[in-house]
């Protein structure tokens, strides 16, 4: 049973302590033939108390009309993502864009958000319903410049992952996180990568999403107008250099957070994705909550009874007054 006050509780018990106080000391300050009428009165004042604090018992479970889910959407954004190995040649954060869109459209009434991540990590887009910012969010997210690369690693936005999804759930603890991650696996900094076990307990679901090919591809160097230039970019050795996904850090991600892994090399439907056991499972329970039954009518109903009974009590002695006659007011003179 739970309890939804349309005041505040501590009010209410005031007025039922005052009742109660007023009630005792009129039972005790009148002659006894008066105790049960202050007693029945009493009775009225706390079944209203009562059914002002709303009491409810457990009912069938209803849904909301939307999910209560925020999906972070998270895009590898170093210079290996313009290795052009996905869809027949075409970049790889092409297809990252394309599929953060996708994973936005079939996840209508969500909030979402958008973090990138290269030398640093970046909230690009905060979490909101508003599909389109999000979109917009996604079509203008960039590549470093190979000026600025330092060696990427694929754990740089754990950090930031984490303090996003902590803050949300302090705020809406009832709300499931879900993580899209969107990458091509490729260590290049001299560190092992951190473990994304933390992440674990916050997240009730989402996919980790590896870009790229064994044989690799290579990159076109990001243009300062958000697209590339026409020079793909070389080694010291002056050869061009290649970038190739690593399936084995992108599935140590998914065994580390217990999300399922999934290869995506060409622009086919996302429903695989985002209609996954952990997914599925998250959006139909953040959907559904326990609906209560109010019973305050009870203690109503058993007022207006009292009440009832207390009127006529009151109305009868009225009406027999009205009624006398005056040879019977003489005769009682």
């Amino acid at each position: 049973m739970i309890v939804q006050p349309i005041l505040l509780w501590y009010l209410l018990l005031i007025i039922l302590v005052v009742a109660a106080i007023f009630t005792g000391w009129r039972i005790f300050s009148k002659p006894i033939s008066n105790r049960r009428a202050w007693l029945r009165r009493f009775c009225i004042v706390l079944l209203i108390i009562t059914a002002c604090f709303r009491p409810a018992i457990p009912g069938e479970v209803k849904e909301w009309g939307a999910p209560l889910v925020d999906v972070y959407v998270v895009i590898d954004t170093t210079m290996s993502s313009a290795a052009e190995d996905y869809d027949n040649g075409q970049p790889r954060i092409n297809g990252m864009r394309r599929d953060a869109k996708e994973i936005a459209k079939k996840l209508v009434g969500a909030r979402f958000s958008l973090i990138t991540f290269n030398n640093k990590t970046f909230v690009n887009s905060p979490l909101s319903t508003d599909v389109r910012m999000f979109e917009s969010a996604v079509d203008t997210v960039n590549i470093i410049s190979e000026s600025y690369a330092m060696g990427s690693s694929i754990d740089t936005p754990i950090d930031t992952i984490a303090s996003e999804i902590t803050r949300t759930k302090h705020k809406n603890p009832k709300r499931t996180s879900l993580l899209f991650y969107l990458g091509d696996g490729e260590q290049t900094s001299d560190a092992s990568p951190k473990s994304f076990a933390s992440l674990k307990p916050l997240l009730g679901g989402g996919a980790i999403m590896g870009y790229g090919t064994a044989n690799g591809g290579k990159m076109k160097t990001p243009s300062y107008s958000g697209g590339f230039d026409d020079f793909y970019l070389r080694g010291p050795d002056l050869k061009y250099a290649v970038s190739k996904i690593d399936e084995t850090n992108l599935k140590n991600i998914a065994n580390q957070t217990g999300l399922p892994y999934t290869h995506r090399q060409t622009p086919d439907s996302i429903d695989a994705v985002v209609k996954n056991g952990s997914v599925d499972k998250a959006v139909s329970s953040s959907r559904s909550f326990d609906g209560y039954n109010d019973i305050y009518w009870i203690a109503i109903f058993a007022a207006a009874v009292l009440l009832a009974f207390e009127i006529r009590n009151i109305y009868l002695p009225l009406c027999k007054l009205q009624n006398i006659t005056p040879s019977e007011e003489e005769n009682r003179e």
